[in-house]
């Protein structure tokens, strides 16, 4: 047996564990989620009017999502009534990444 099989395996095996773990986390939707986390959860935040708070979401969004359907589907999401945002955002995250998504504090914020 080849002595360098074991760290080939070993390499081949963190990579495919660590790939796919990074795909299931850093899709683009969850990337919109975690931007709505880290800005409405900031202390610093806490006082900013929806339509500041909203402004800051979009930007950081279109500086950091890199996934293009994630984006297409972010700004259709507000263009879209208000009442109907976050469903028709959870409806287009599960289609395109075929499991079921969702993000608590978006739809809480509901702006």
């Amino acid at each position: 047996m080849n002595k360098r099989f074991p760290m080939v395996f070993l390499s081949l095996s963190l990579y495919l564990v660590f790939s796919s773990t990074t795909y299931a986390v850093d899709n683009g939707f969850d990337q919109i989620c975690h931007v709505y986390t880290q800005i409405l959860t900031a202390p610093s935040n806490k006082s900013l009017s929806k339509d500041k708070l909203m402004g800051m979401i979009y930007k950081k969004i279109h500086n950091t999502v890199t996934s293009k359907s994630a984006l297409n589907a972010y700004d259709t999401f507000m263009a879209a009534n208000p009442k109907y945002r976050y469903s028709m955002l959870k409806e287009m995250a599960e289609t395109e990444l075929k499991h079921s998504w969702e993000c608590q504090i978006i739809d809480k914020f509901n702006y």
